[in-house]
Protein backbone atom coordinates (compact mmCIF):
# COMPACT_ATOMS: atom_id res chain seq x y z
CA UNK A 1 0.00 0.00 0.00
CA UNK A 2 1.37 3.66 -0.82
CA UNK A 3 1.65 6.81 1.29
CA UNK A 4 -1.40 8.05 3.01
CA UNK A 5 -1.34 11.48 2.12
CA UNK A 6 -4.43 14.16 3.17
CA UNK A 7 -4.21 17.89 1.57
CA UNK A 8 -6.69 20.34 2.87
CA UNK A 9 -6.81 24.08 1.83
CA UNK A 10 -9.02 25.77 4.03
CA UNK A 11 -10.34 29.02 2.43
CA UNK A 12 -12.31 30.60 4.92
CA UNK A 13 -15.97 32.31 4.85
CA UNK A 14 -16.95 33.35 1.76
CA UNK A 15 -19.46 35.73 1.25
CA UNK A 16 -21.67 34.28 -1.43
CA UNK A 17 -22.00 31.21 0.25
CA UNK A 18 -24.07 32.35 3.21
CA UNK A 19 -24.75 29.71 5.81
CA UNK A 20 -23.93 27.02 2.95
CA UNK A 21 -20.98 24.84 3.53
CA UNK A 22 -19.30 23.11 1.08
CA UNK A 23 -16.21 20.39 1.36
CA UNK A 24 -14.96 18.66 -1.55
CA UNK A 25 -12.88 15.13 -1.45
CA UNK A 26 -11.24 13.60 -3.79
CA UNK A 27 -9.76 9.76 -3.09
CA UNK A 28 -7.28 8.20 -5.05
CA UNK A 29 -6.06 5.03 -4.71
CA UNK A 30 -4.83 1.67 -7.14
CA UNK A 31 -7.08 -1.15 -7.69
CA UNK A 32 -7.05 -4.50 -8.76
CA UNK A 33 -4.06 -4.93 -11.64
CA UNK A 34 -2.92 -1.37 -10.18
CA UNK A 35 -5.57 0.25 -12.11
CA UNK A 36 -6.05 3.83 -11.22
CA UNK A 37 -9.30 4.44 -9.13
CA UNK A 38 -10.55 7.91 -8.41
CA UNK A 39 -13.70 9.12 -6.15
CA UNK A 40 -14.92 12.86 -5.86
CA UNK A 41 -17.44 13.53 -2.90
CA UNK A 42 -19.07 16.79 -2.64
CA UNK A 43 -20.57 17.57 0.94
CA UNK A 44 -22.75 20.86 0.97
CA UNK A 45 -24.84 21.43 4.35
CA UNK A 46 -27.13 24.36 5.06
CA UNK A 47 -25.33 25.31 8.17
CA UNK A 48 -26.62 28.14 10.26
CA UNK A 49 -25.34 26.99 13.70
CA UNK A 50 -21.99 25.09 12.75
CA UNK A 51 -22.76 22.05 11.79
CA UNK A 52 -20.83 21.26 8.55
CA UNK A 53 -17.78 21.89 11.43
CA UNK A 54 -19.68 18.22 12.55
CA UNK A 55 -20.00 16.62 9.73
CA UNK A 56 -16.36 17.31 8.27
CA UNK A 57 -15.01 16.27 11.83
CA UNK A 58 -17.21 12.69 11.66
CA UNK A 59 -15.57 12.12 8.23
CA UNK A 60 -12.07 13.18 9.30
CA UNK A 61 -12.50 10.39 12.05
CA UNK A 62 -13.73 8.04 9.99
CA UNK A 63 -10.56 8.54 7.82
CA UNK A 64 -8.59 8.35 10.84
CA UNK A 65 -10.20 5.33 12.01
CA UNK A 66 -9.73 3.22 8.46
CA UNK A 67 -6.34 4.48 8.11
CA UNK A 68 -5.28 2.81 11.84
CA UNK A 69 -7.42 -0.45 10.83
CA UNK A 70 -10.64 0.02 12.96
CA UNK A 71 -14.69 0.22 11.37
CA UNK A 72 -17.68 0.05 13.34
CA UNK A 73 -19.13 2.54 15.72
CA UNK A 74 -16.80 4.64 16.78
CA UNK A 75 -17.42 5.90 20.80
CA UNK A 76 -15.25 8.91 20.33
CA UNK A 77 -17.76 10.60 17.57
CA UNK A 78 -20.93 9.65 19.99
CA UNK A 79 -20.54 12.92 21.49
CA UNK A 80 -20.76 14.49 17.69
CA UNK A 81 -23.63 12.80 17.42
CA UNK A 82 -27.46 13.99 17.79
CA UNK A 83 -28.41 10.59 18.73
CA UNK A 84 -25.39 8.42 19.29
CA UNK A 85 -26.06 4.43 18.84
CA UNK A 86 -27.90 3.34 21.64
CA UNK A 87 -29.98 6.39 22.46
CA UNK A 88 -34.11 6.71 21.55
CA UNK A 89 -34.78 8.89 18.55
Amino acid sequence: MGSDRVEMAPLGYLPHLGSRKVAHLNLEARGWGETAVSLDVRLTVHDPSGAAGVNIDLVRMAAAARRSGRGGHLAEAASLLKSPPGTPV
